[in-house]
């Protein structure tokens, strides 16, 4: 796990101890955190600042400080927090944080911290593209997109990058601080002979995956001053994105047993999918958060900046559609998109203008992969009277073909 990866290097490097998961709280750095006892002979706690992308910002564990960056309570910085000999002062980590964004991150830390974690380097190489053509919506341009990163990956141009960020690190910080720079966990398990059964380009990205930490490790230890660098390579079944239970790249079973329009104007989901390979078994689930998986669709006025682009028929900037990293939040996510297509068709054929439109959809499910329902809500931008919106949304309620079919129930079976 990346968490667990980082933790050992800092315990060997700082003789820290043992971590447990960090406090939630309203705010990306600590607070109100349990009074910890001082280090021995009386010293100050370590000022800890964590700078980078997803892996650092901790999408996928939940508990999340604020929507725009989606940092976790239990992100490897939050846990680390918890420790008696650290005290997290800055995390600007963000999640889809290129190296140019780690830069105007690095430039708002503490410039007293005494460590400084860093994860940076994946979005360079494209690796939300590498994800949406291979695994979400796998498409012809998989193989292009591995091609892509691995040339970026291969480039002085991206080492510079790398080393750029590092530098920054050193230049805002005092000439004792640490930098940790944290490679990238394989997130594909491989059987013996070297293939994942289910998904056809997990062995090649977990590949690139080592290319790219070897590239990021080479650079670290080339730029002067020492840098230690956590590598994760290590295959495991499911990777933990950020923490205990937080999974990637799995799929889910069963039907769900209802669908329904949450009543009021909009939803805000306050965890990100966690969702358990089929073979992590049942006792594990009973470990995890198993009650949501929220996603959203958005367009127009109301259009988000982060998430994947789908071309659309009513909108000339597309859909943005997001997360779609499990099959759960791409079950919800059919829901959404469903609801935003029908809107913008039935607001035409009813004469309605439509400035922009956010379908926001949530469901959970049992430990034995029962969906417990799937709610969804309608924000939509416009000027019509609030009676027309709503004749509106009722118009969609009705035809929407994607709640209709799950509402109705069918049977999945493999062909051959």
């Amino acid at each position: 796990m990346v968490a667990t990866a980082i933790l050992a290097a800092l315990a060997l490097l700082l003789g820290t101890a043992a971590f447990g998961p960090a406090e939630p709280a309203s705010a990306a750095v600590a607070a109100g955190k349990p009074v910890k006892p001082p280090k021995p002979g009386g010293s100050t706690e370590l000022e800890y600042a964590a700078v980078g992308d997803s892996f650092a910002a901790g999408v996928g564990g939940g508990s999340y400080l604020d929507t725009s960056c989606y940092r976790s309570a239990n992100s490897y910085p939050r846990q680390l927090d918890a420790d008696a000999n650290k005290r997290l002062v800055s995390f600007p980590a963000c999640t889809g944080a290129s190296t140019v964004e780690t830069l105007a991150q690095i430039a708002t830390i503490s410039t007293t911290a005494k460590v400084v974690t860093v994860t940076v380097g994946g979005n360079d190489v494209g690796f939300s593209n590498v994800m949406r053509n291979c695994f979400a919506f796998p498409s012809d341009s998989c193989q292009s997109s591995i091609d892509a990163g691995a040339a970026i990956a291969a480039s002085q141009a991206f080492r510079d990058k790398v080393a750029g960020v590092i530098t920054a690190i050193r230049t805002r910080t005092e000439p004792d601080a640490k930098v940790i720079v944290a490679g990238y966990p394989l997130l594909f398990h491989l059987n013996s002979s070297g293939v994942n059964t289910r998904y056809q380009w997990a062995d090649e990205v977990n590949a690139e995956t080592v290319v790219l930490n070897n590239v990021i490790e080479s650079v670290a230890v080339g730029t002067g001053r020492p840098s230690w660098t956590s590598r994760m390579t290590s295959p495991v079944t499911a990777s933990a994105v950020a923490a205990r239970g937080s999974w990637i790249g799995c799929t889910s079973t069963g039907t769900p047993r209802s669908i329904r329009r949450r009543p009021g104007t909009r939803h805000t989901p306050t965890r990100s999918a966690r969702f358990p390979c089929p073979d992590a078994g049942r006792e594990q689930n009973r470990e995890m958060d198993l009650s949501s998986f929220g996603v959203r669709a958005t367009a127009g006025t109301l259009r988000a900046a982060d998430g994947v682009t789908l071309d659309h028929v009513w909108t000339d900037e597309g859909v943005v559609a997001a997360p779609a990293t499990n099959g759960a939040q791409v079950l919800h996510l059919s829901v959404a998109l469903c609801i935003l297509n029908d809107t913008y068709r039935e607001a035409d054929r009813l004469g309605i203008e439509l400035a922009g439109i956010a379908v926001e959809a949530d469901g959970g499910f049992t430990d034995a992969w029962r969906s417990t329902g799937i709610e969804y809500s309608v924000t939509l931008d416009s000027t019509a009277s609030a009676d027309d919106l709503e004749r509106l949304r009722a118009a969609v309620d009705a035809v929407a073909e994607i709640p209709r079919a799950i509402r109705a129930g069918a049977p999945v079976s493999r062909l051959g």
